[in-house]
């Protein structure tokens, strides 16, 4: 690998971790609907720096889907939406993590050009690790679990959410736009209320629903778009 190829791989790791660490920090000084909601502004952020560090081009059909598909998101969760200046911190810190989250995508589609799903991912981790845990060890008393639950835990998130999650969107944007993949993520709303609905008979209200087709109608519009896959497909 050249220095160049080295500072790409690890930048992954450096981007990715903060901006999980900056949307976890801002769920304990805001709301789950203002950070949800600011968090949810990751396509914008993607389009955008795809368009200008990238140079990809979306068309019209592609724009109004994915603006018609962050409504829907901002409306699953807009009555528990609260403006304040007590919340800003939390807002703020929501906000960011979507532009780190937005540079992420962006930097994993570059690599896919050259690098293999696999050895992304596995860089991803390293850098990551590297970057989380000297936090860690400062902030927190223990880092390890002391109970076969939490054990379970930490394996099922690094083997479900990690591997085969980041592992999957990775492989993906080989073939597809990065803004057409962040703006997959905002399925995540309504595959989770579903679930919730569906095992947990939690209550649904009819702003929900009205939000979970608003975010499908703009997802039918995006990928309807010739601009989501790469030319070279």
């Amino acid at each position: 690998y050249t220095f160049s190829d080295w500072t790409w791989l690890l930048a992954g790791g450096f981007t990715f971790a903060p901006s999980l660490l900056l949307w976890a920090w801002s769920l304990t000084q805001t709301n789950v609907a203002n950070s949800t909601i600011l968090h949810n502004m990751i396509p914008i952020f993607t389009a955008l720096g795809g368009w200008i560090f990238l140079s990809l081009r979306f068309d019209r059909r592609f724009l109004i889907g994915m603006a018609i598909t962050i409504v829907g998101a901002i409306t699953i969760g807009a009555d528990d939406i609260q403006v304040d200046l007590e919340h800003f911190t939390g807002d703020l810190a929501a906000f960011a993590s979507a532009i780190l989250f937005g540079a992420y995508y962006l930097l994993i589609e570059k690599l896919r050009s050259k690098f293999s799903a696999t050895t992304i991912l596995l860089w991803t981790c390293i850098s990551g690790s590297l970057f989380t845990l000297p936090i860690a060890l400062f902030t927190e008393d223990h880092i390890l679990p002391f109970s076969w639950e939490g054990w379970l835990s930490i394996i099922g998130l690094a083997v479900i959410a990690q591997v085969l999650g980041h592992g999957f969107v990775t492989y993906s944007l080989k073939t597809f736009s990065s803004g057409f993949v962040a703006l997959c993520f905002l399925l995540e709303p309504v595959i989770t209320a579903l679930i919730a609905w569906g095992l947990f008979s939690e209550q649904l209200t009819i702003i929900s629903w009205i939000g979970f087709s608003i975010v499908l109608l703009g997802l039918y519009l995006a990928q309807s778009s010739p601009s989501i896959q790469k030319a070279s497909n």
